[in-house]
């Protein structure tokens, strides 16, 4: 009688094995994929929060967070600095802008009257360069339109972040505080940003990220972040948050 010996499934089996049942998965059920990749996503979002600052405020909605922002400033100047504007929909909320607030006029006004704000705004308004989830190239484009803001000290600058980010004068930021707000949703041009304007970060600035639970700005977070500043979470809702700068690491 001939002996066979049973090998097993060893290790790399198993991964392969994985990898081919995960790669059909997606093929049949793209949709289903993607869900379980954002449920993942989340998993590790929230355990970056409990993590950093398990009593971090906590709010359902974006717009509750913003407020919470604003009655906490430390002066009566703010300085923001949007990367990623599209309609215009966070500029218009921040910047008071009357038509805007005739519409949504469930928004309190009066918890950003004492701020005295400086916007400057980029994007390409040509939308996404590239796919991002299930967004395809040129969504969010506003067909190279920049918003139409009634409000004071607003500046927009059109074209790719990477070469109008320059125009910002990092010495002059450093004499007010800010407010950045991430929003590029792709990971180079976000780090590009962050690198520019890091020289500028001083105790007190904000940093915003909205899409917070996806894996790009993750990791802006984790890996340049939390490496180069002593941090605070502020405030955060199920996929955004708010870290406020304490003091440089280097």
């Amino acid at each position: 009688m001939r002996l066979v010996r049973d090998r097993g499934i060893g290790p790399n089996s198993i991964q392969m094995l994985g990898m081919y049942f995960l790669c059909l998965l997606a093929k049949l059920y793209p949709s289903i994929l993607q869900k379980l990749k954002t449920a993942q996503e989340i998993i590790s979002y929230q355990h970056l929060i409990r993590r950093l600052n398990p009593n971090s405020q906590f709010f359902i909605k974006r717009e509750s967070l913003w407020k919470y922002l604003t009655r906490n400033s430390t002066g009566n100047n703010l300085t923001i600095i949007e990367l990623g504007v599209s309609s215009g929909y966070i500029a218009k909320w921040f910047l008071k802008d009357k038509r805007f607030y005739n519409k949504l006029h469930f928004l309190n006004q009066k918890n950003i009257q004492h701020l005295q704000i400086e916007y400057h705004g980029f994007d390409s308004f040509n939308g996404l360069p590239m796919t991002w989830r299930n967004y395809p190239i040129g969504s969010f484009s506003t067909l190279g339109r920049i918003p139409n803001i009634d409000a004071p000290r607003a500046y927009f600058y059109r074209g790719l972040v990477e070469e109008t980010i320059k125009s910002l004068n990092i010495e002059r930021l450093k004499s007010s505080q800010k407010l950045i707000i991430f929003d590029l949703d792709l990971y180079e041009p976000s780090l590009y940003s962050y690198k520019y304007i890091k020289e500028s970060l001083q105790a007190g600035d904000i940093l915003y990220f909205d899409q917070a639970f996806d894996q790009n700005e993750q990791l802006i977070i984790t890996e340049n972040v939390i490496v180069d500043f002593d941090t605070k979470i502020l405030a955060n809702t199920s996929l955004s948050i708010a870290i406020q700068i304490l003091s440089p690491k280097y």
